[in-house]
């Protein structure tokens, strides 16, 4: 005969934090439920799932610490994790096919993660996050609907550091998703991502907060 515990999760902590890794959104918050029955009687069990977006800072091997959350006055910890990260291949476009007897011709193939990753030319990371602090405008008929969320969306880096290719990958509201396209298009050129010494082409990116006060 199985055991049955019926628990009520308390407050769930979000993380800003975990070493080698940006996390570029969330929590995003699911749940999963399921209804069985045992003995002439109905069983019903709830998932809550927390999931993250998160970007690696380099390659190598690393664990995810467990996550813990108390229910019913007790904590409960989750199973650690252990992520390999390694360098992807490069995404196979029209445009980047080439005629391999051809010498000489340049790589335009578009890496998702290389030795040395693009980086906003003034500051970097906090540069880029001050950039857009600076430049947002909060689209009025969202401040009066009360819409707000985090959007997040990708660019390709060139060799030449110019940005192209923009695209949301997570869109909360189509105004919010239109002034964070206009503003990563009014950035300057990047420093360009490397691969063993050489610029390449690289797929960045980038959360973008809209929050009410």
């Amino acid at each position: 005969m199985g055991h049955f515990l019926n628990v009520v999760p308390g407050p769930f902590s979000s993380v800003s934090y975990i070493k080698d890794f940006e996390v570029l959104a969330g929590p995003f918050r699911s749940t999963q439920q399921k209804t069985y029955m045992i003995e002439g009687q109905n069983k019903q069990d709830e998932s809550i799932i927390y999931t993250y977006i998160l970007q690696a800072n380099k390659v190598g091997t690393f664990v995810i610490p467990p996550a813990t959350i108390t229910a019913n006055g007790s904590l409960i910890t989750s199973n650690s994790v252990q992520i390999k990260v390694q360098f992807a291949p490069p995404t196979v476009t029209s445009e980047n096919v080439r005629d391999d007897k051809e010498e000489n011709v340049a790589d335009n193939s578009i890496y998702e993660t290389v030795e040395q990753m693009p980086e906003y030319p003034s500051g970097g990371t906090a540069g880029l996050m001050n950039f857009i602090s600076k430049n947002l405008k909060y689209p009025t008929i969202c401040q009066e609907s009360g819409v707000q969320g985090r959007v997040v969306v990708s660019f390709v880096v060139n060799k030449d550091g110019s940005t192209t290719d923009f695209r949301i990958i997570r869109s909360v509201d189509k105004y919010l998703d239109k002034e964070a396209l206009r503003v990563l298009n009014g950035m300057p050129k990047w420093k360009p991502g490397k691969q063993k010494g050489v610029p390449v082409r690289v797929r960045y990116t980038v959360p973008i907060n809209f929050k009410l006060s």
